[in-house]
C-alpha cells in the first residue's frame, strides 16, 4: 500500500502527464531516484517559449527552449521542490541554477503541474519581481536593474511569448474540428463518439499581469 508521499508523487506524475498531453510547449523526463513505488521524484522539464539568456549593452539575446530540473526530496510536499536551472537565463528571480519560488510561502496543495506552469511564465518573461525595495526581493540584482529599466523604456515589451494557456485552446479547438470532420464523413452518432477525443484536465494557475504582478521571491 502506497504512504501519502507516494501517493502525491503518482498525483503529480499523472498530472504532468496530462500536461504534457495538452500542449507542444513543453515536455519532461522523468526518474525515480530514491526507494519508493515507482512514480518519479525527478523530472527534466523543456519549455518552448520565447525568453532571455543574456543581454549585450542594454539588449536582450532571445533563446526558444529552455531546461529545468526538479527534485521532489523526501519532506516534498511539505518542503517546496528544488528547482535547477540548467540553460542560460536572464531573470531578476533566477540565478543560475538557482530559482526563487518563493518557498518560505510554499503552498504543499500547489501540485508539481501548477509550478511548470509558474516556471513557464518565469521563462517567458510574464511571471518577475524586479523591485529591490521590497519583498519578494530579486535574486539576480543585475537582471532586476536591466529589468526595471528595459521596462521603462519598452512599456508592453513583457511577457515575450503566449501563455501555456492559449497553446492549450488552440489544441482543443484542433481537436475539435477533426471531430466535425470524421462525424460529417461518418454521418453517425456512433461516429461521433468515437472520434471525441478525451479532454485533458489541466489546472493552471491565473495569468500574471503584464506588468510583471506578483511574483516568486527568494
Amino acid at each position: 500500500m502506497m504512504g501519502p508521499r507516494d501517493q502525491r508523487l503518482r498525483t503529480d506524475y499523472e498530472r504532468m502527464l496530462r500536461l504534457q498531453g495538452a500542449t507542444s510547449r513543453m515536455t519532461f523526463r522523468h526518474e525515480r531516484r530514491r526507494p519508493g513505488n515507482g512514480a518519479p521524484d525527478w523530472y527534466s522539464v523543456t519549455f518552448r517559449c520565447k525568453g532571455i539568456e543574456q543581454v549585450r549593452g542594454d539588449d536582450p539575446q532571445y533563446r526558444r527552449e529552455h531546461v529545468c530540473e526538479i527534485t521532489l526530496s523526501l519532506e516534498y510536499p511539505d518542503l517546496a521542490p528544488l528547482i535547477t536551472w540548467v540553460t542560460p537565463v536572464w531573470h531578476p528571480n533566477i540565478s543560475a541554477p538557482n530559482v526563487c519560488i518563493n518557498a518560505h510561502a510554499w503552498d504543499p496543495t500547489r501540485f508539481l503541474d501548477d509550478t511548470v506552469v509558474m516556471l513557464y511564465d518565469m521563462a517567458r518573461y510574464a511571471q518577475l519581481h524586479d523591485q529591490s525595495d521590497r519583498p519578494p526581493y530579486p535574486y539576480d540584482l543585475a537582471a532586476a536593474t536591466w529589468c526595471r529599466r528595459y521596462r521603462a523604456a519598452h512599456p508592453g515589451c513583457f511577457p515575450l511569448d503566449q501563455p501555456l494557456q492559449q497553446g492549450l485552446v488552440a489544441r482543443h479547438q484542433q481537436e475539435r474540428v477533426a471531430t466535425v470532420r470524421v462525424v460529417r464523413a461518418d454521418e453517425g452518432d456512433a461516429a461521433e463518439a468515437v472520434a471525441r477525443p478525451a479532454q485533458p484536465v489541466v489546472r493552471l494557475l491565473p495569468p500574471r499581469r503584464e506588468d510583471g504582478g506578483r511574483a516568486p521571491g527568494p
